[in-house]
């Protein structure tokens, strides 16, 4: 636990001089150098990343996503040199829309939006969907569904282009149906009684012409 701690520290080092410079290569060989592990390096990475976020998020919470946008692109490109885990990109994003109010929730999806394709990577899908899924189904129940109508479809919008017709979380693989539901039909004889009814009424009143 010691020398994890001390591995931790030393990648989160590095990592603050990555923020700066964006040199991931540089990054990438720091992190080589400090541990030789693959496993252990990307567990000190993955940890390292979260820590961080503390940082970005508490100078940038009342500004513009601009640096939040900027953090997670660079954990994409960590995930690409297979520096941190597939799934850190959205496990951040989920954590910077719990610490945020729901008008900066609504700029920083944007950014969620306009990278439904690199979800969608074989890298990604897998490692990140439930992750998704979840962030989105946190987000649903923040908001009004009567007053935030726009943010809501935009989130159900884009599950809808991020997960493939055969995804079971789509389908109803339990054939469960609401049969609480009923529709009474009215019967068109009736319905044309009622009809005949109200001309009459209408003649008596002089609104329609009377037969000839």
């Amino acid at each position: 636990m010691a020398n994890f701690e001390v591995l931790r520290k030393n990648i989160k080092n590095h990592l603050a001089h990555c923020l700066k410079s964006s040199d991931v290569s540089e990054f990438h060989k720091k992190c080589v150098t400090v541990c030789g592990n693959e496993i252990e390096r990307k567990s000190g990475v993955d940890q390292a990343l979260r820590d961080t976020l503390l940082s970005v998020l508490s100078e940038n919470l009342t500004e513009t996503v601009g640096a939040l946008e900027s953090y997670v692109t660079l954990t994409i490109e960590l995930c690409r040199t297979d520096l941190a885990s597939p799934s850190m990109p959205v496990m951040l994003l989920s954590d910077m829309f719990d610490a945020m109010t729901l008008d900066k929730c609504e700029q920083l999806f944007t950014y969620v939006e306009n990278n439904v394709t690199v979800w969608k990577e074989d890298l990604f899908f897998n490692s990140c969907k439930n992750h998704l899924l979840r962030m989105c189904n946190d987000l649903l129940r923040r908001l009004s569904r009567s007053q935030q109508t726009v943010f809501c479809g935009r989130i159900l919008l884009f599950l809808a282009k991020f997960f493939p017709f055969s995804e079971r979380s789509g389908v109803n693989i339990v054939s469960e149906f609401n049969v609480d539901n009923y529709t009474e039909f009215g019967n068109d004889k009736a319905a044309n009684n009622e009809s005949e009814q109200g001309k009459n009424f209408a003649r008596k009143r002089r609104i329609l012409p009377q037969k000839t």
